[in-house]
Parts: C-alpha cells; structure tokens; sequence
C-alpha cells in the first residue's frame, strides 16, 4: 500500500495541476489535496493499527476495497481524459533489426 501511494501522489498532484487552470481554482485544489493528504497520513496507522487489534492482516484491505470503488467511481465521473487528442497510433507493424 505504501508503494502505491508512493506512486499515486505525485500522480494526483500532476493532475489537479493540469485540470486546474485558473490561479484561485489551483490554490484552492492543491489546499484541499494537501489537507487530506494529511489527515490521510494522520488517520491512516490509527485505522490499520486498530483493524489490525481487532483482526488479522488481510482486514486492512478488506476495509480498503469500498474507499478504493468509491474513488474509482468519484475518478471515472469527475476526472476528464488527459489523452493528447493529435497523439498518433502505435506503429507495431515495424520490427527492429
């Protein structure tokens, strides 16, 4: 879990850089994703460490299952496409050598 979220932050900073163009929108976004991002950190050891009293290891991601749907819905609904629209097409025709 650490390692995706290790990946998954700079990811979603990129992101609402990109998204937010105008300068308040920006401030305002980075403010929201930093605050969370900290109660994340926060709450985060709390919560694992009390799944992990009352159950073993594999609870933690049990929990995590719904947070990781609902973000994915939030994502798929909110979040606009970053594809570069004159990206061209992956020539695989072609073999090296």
């Amino acid at each position: 879990m650490g390692v995706g979220a290790a990946m998954v932050f700079p990811a979603t900073l990129s992101l609402l850089t990109n998204v937010f163009t105008e300068r308040q929108e920006r401030a305002l976004a980075i403010g929201l994703w930093g605050a969370i991002t900290g109660v994340a950190i926060a709450l985060g050891p709390i919560v694992g460490g009390w799944l992990l009293e009352r159950s073993d290891w594999r609870s933690i991601f049990v929990a995590m299952a719904p947070v990781a749907g609902i973000a994915g819905l939030l994502i798929a609904r909110y979040v606009p496409t970053s594809r570069d629209a004159r990206a061209g097409r992956i020539d695989r025709g072609t073999r090296a050598g």
